[in-house]
């Protein structure tokens, strides 16, 4: 269970396993579980389908919409809707931003943890902002890889069966 110092928010609890992850920030706690047997080796929770996730926080029920995480740096951006707050986990060059409605809270380096804070964060956007992160990552594919798996792929645009 790694606890994270974090400047703004204090202690960061997050747990994971092959099917959850589990983010816990002061008074606020996002889970996000994974159903089925089929997984993706290149996303840490083991799917980017957002029928089989489910997105909890403090014991409601949440929106979550991954991208594909296939081609572009925008397929890989994570969008998660908290009560009437539209979340956005928007990949980076070097990490990924979080944004609530539109404005920036945080952003999540690409090799160190703690997240940066701005002023105005709350600790649930940090308790969701670890959940996205440590459930998805942090950064899209390099180019290399991008057009590496163009290249493999039998036809651009479809999704490589899950191993």
């Amino acid at each position: 269970m790694p606890r994270i110092t974090d400047e703004t928010h204090g202690t960061v609890v997050v747990t994971t396993t092959e099917t959850r992850v589990l983010a816990a920030v002061a008074t606020t706690a996002a889970e996000i579980t994974r159903s089925g047997d089929e997984t993706r080796p290149d996303v840490p929770i083991g799917t980017r389908d957002a029928d089989c996730l489910t997105l909890v926080v403090n014991g409601s029920p949440a929106r979550l919409a991954p991208g594909n995480g296939r081609y572009s740096r925008r397929s890989y951006r994570v969008d998660a809707w908290v009560g009437d707050v539209h979340y956005l986990l928007k990949p980076e060059a070097d990490g990924s931003t979080l944004l609530a409605d539109g404005v920036e809270r945080g952003f999540f380096p690409e090799q160190n943890l703690p997240a940066v804070w701005l002023p105005g964060s709350s600790p649930q956007d940090a308790a969701i902002g670890y959940a996205l992160a440590a459930a998805f990552g942090v950064q899209a594919r390099s180019l290399y890889d991008t057009v590496f798996h163009a290249a493999v792929d039998p036809v651009v645009g479809t999704q490589r069966p899950i191993t």
